[in-house]
């Protein structure tokens, strides 16, 4: 048995010893390749599609600029600074001498504004005091313009004695947050100014100490980081210029033809939530298309023109914001033309001013912790519009590769079902992973789109013939574009919600397989 065996084997060694050419063989292969869907998602999102008993549109609603005046309206850090010293060449001073210093106005800078109260979200003050009494010594400072629940600032330290040339220094914090600041000083008539109360008391236990004009105790109160809850004042005459840039992205796979839509609107509207009277100006507003690099700017007898605000109104504590509206359509300005630029990219200038004449109001405006100036967008496009040459482009990932095959000859295949009555011309380019187009087609026939008077989807079958650099760079390809150029069959055509095209590409090839 052993040696009928060992023959066999010898057998089949001389059978693979003589074979001098791997064996191949030729087969018919089918596979998908791709699917894509081209719809209004693709180029605008879920959320800016809207559908009633009017038909679809594009609604798209954004607060393009909120100013907080709170945040805008800053309280440098600021010092204040107090000295105490008797008033003549020297004296003794028996323990428990008390000297001080009442109701002082400190002014601080809080630039042209002109302050009599705010409240205090966040912020801290620190006193430093420096000692040069040589015996111990209890300072008590108050700060009656700094309340809270009705209790104003008041911190008793405790000075270590010191020397005239080398003072004992003592410290202390404190959180102003949820502080009231009074800044009307002591007669209720002035702003930015806040009360001061220093007291200094010997050590009570002490002995006789002698004290002379050269003995000056020196007080620092500083105050940093004021963030504001709510103020009241006069708050200057402010600037603020900015702009916004809107993207659409989806929009760049249009790439060519025009699309005329029947109507459209516009609303921007600026809310005055302070009680401040602003002047406000819409610089400019532009659409840039980057395939094209073509810039539109929008024209409106309104543009570029300033106009007044009103400020807000208050009742109790409710606020009632100011509002100036503008409505813009295609019977008042270029609004079709500018939207029918396919822009990218939308960009607002705009300019606000506060209190323009100056403090009209007698130092009586108010901000609130919600006040602000804000610029909201809302556009509404109707999507009943005509397309032509409409030429809509994505690019796709694909890998030939893996179906291991070689690639000699056959048919690309595109299956296309559409809800929708446009007709479309397709195109597809291959690329390399450098995005270099190596082969390039052109579909045998149109996709029809479904006749407005047929309840079923249309469907369609496009074939596409590659040339000889597809097959020699199969192995190269790494993306498909999908090129699709749309004409409508009706003229004035309303787009469904749900209209898509749909697409599913798939190849028909003879393949080559070694062994």
């Amino acid at each position: 048995m052993f040696r009928k065996h060992m023959y066999f084997f010898i057998i089949f060694v001389g059978l693979l010893s003589c074979r001098k050419e791997n064996t191949s063989w030729s087969t018919k292969w089918s596979f998908p390749i791709i699917k894509d869907q081209l719809n209004l998602q693709h180029l605008f999102g879920d959320t800016l599609l809207k559908n009633d008993s009017s038909g679809c549109s594009i609604v798209y609603e954004k607060s393009l600029y909120n100013l907080n005046l709170s945040e805008y309206i800053k309280i440098p850090d600021t010092t204040i600074s107090s000295e105490l010293s008797i008033n003549f060449p020297s004296l003794n001073l028996n323990p428990g001498t008390i000297l001080s210093q009442k109701n002082v106005e400190n002014e601080i800078s809080i630039g042209d504004a002109q302050l009599k109260r705010i409240v205090v979200r966040k912020g801290s003050i620190e006193i430093v005091l420096k000692n040069p009494l040589t015996t111990k010594t209890i300072y008590t400072i108050e700060i009656p313009s700094f309340t809270k629940n009705g209790v104003s600032v008041k911190q008793t330290l405790i000075a270590q004695k010191g020397t005239t040339s080398s003072p004992s220094t003592i410290s202390s914090t404190l959180d102003l947050s949820g502080y009231s600041i009074d800044l009307s000083g002591l007669d209720n008539n002035t702003f930015n100014t806040i009360l001061t109360n220093f007291d200094m008391q010997l050590d009570p236990d002490g002995s006789v100490t002698k004290v002379s004009n050269k003995d000056i105790t020196m007080m620092d109160i500083k105050i940093s980081d004021i963030k504001i809850e709510y103020a009241q004042g006069y708050f200057g005459n402010l600037h603020i210029n900015s702009n916004y840039e809107v993207p659409f992205d989806g929009i760049k796979k249009i790439t060519n033809g025009t699309l005329n839509f029947n109507q459209a609107t516009v609303e921007l509207t600026i809310n005055n939530s302070c009680k401040i009277m602003a002047r406000g100006k819409i610089n400019s507003l532009t659409s840039f298309r980057t395939s094209t690099t073509t810039l539109i700017p929008f024209q409106n007898i309104q543009l570029n023109n300033p106009f007044f605000i009103a400020p807000a109104q208050t009742t109790g504590n409710t606020i009632t914001s100011s509002q100036k509206k503008f409505i813009l359509n295609e019977k008042n300005s270029n609004l079709l033309p500018f939207l029918e630029n396919f822009g990218d990219r939308y960009k607002i200038d705009y300019s606000f001013e506060l209190n323009p004449y100056g403090n009209l109001n007698g130092g009586w405006d108010e901000i609130f912790p919600t006040s602000g100036i804000e610029l909201k967008i809302k556009s509404v496009i109707p999507l009943k519009f005509n397309a032509q040459q409409l030429t809509f482009q994505d690019t796709l990932s694909i890998d030939l590769n893996t179906i291991n095959k070689k690639l000699e000859s056959g048919s690309l295949k595109l299956h296309c079902e559409t809800n929708i009555p446009i007709n479309s011309k397709v195109y597809l380019y291959f690329l390399n992973s450098n995005r270099k187009i190596i082969e390039t087609l052109i579909g045998s026939n149109e996709i029809l789109g479904k006749p407005t008077s047929s309840k079923e989807n249309q469907i369609s079958i496009v074939y596409f013939s590659p040339k000889s650099t597809f097959y020699n760079n199969s192995n190269l390809i790494k993306y498909v574009v999908i090129k699709t150029i749309l004409n409508s069959v009706d003229s004035n055509y309303e787009f469904p919600y749900n209209g898509t095209l749909n697409f599913q590409l798939s190849g028909d090839f003879q393949t080559n397989t070694s062994y």
